[in-house]
């Protein structure tokens, strides 16, 4: 198997969109607007796959016997707003919260 590099690296979100709506190939963006693949210009392959080296996103929050009405609100705030901007999971997965 004959490995290439990349023809184009950037950390232009938008650029590296435009590239791909333009035809020049697949990519690989950490986080994006589901609107990209809702709309049909994009779409996904290799959707049994995983990225290593993505990000996950944590609340981190003191242990305390009864949790502060802000702190409860934030998270939900949180949730809310993560479910809103990608309820389909295109391209955030929504993850239960782990108390430990």
């Amino acid at each position: 198997m004959k490995i290439t590099h990349p023809a184009i690296v950037s950390d232009d979100r938008e650029g590296l969109h435009a590239a791909m709506v333009g035809g020049a190939g697949i990519g690989r963006i950490g986080a994006f607007d589901p609107n990209w693949i809702r709309s049909g210009r994009l779409r996904k392959i290799l959707t049994d796959w995983s990225v290593l080296g993505g990000f996950p996103i944590h609340a981190i929050y003191r242990k305390t016997p009864r949790q502060a009405p802000k702190i409860v609100a934030f998270l939900d705030f949180a949730r809310a707003a993560f479910a809103a901007f990608d309820p389909e999971e295109l391209t955030l997965i929504h993850e239960k919260e782990t108390l430990a």
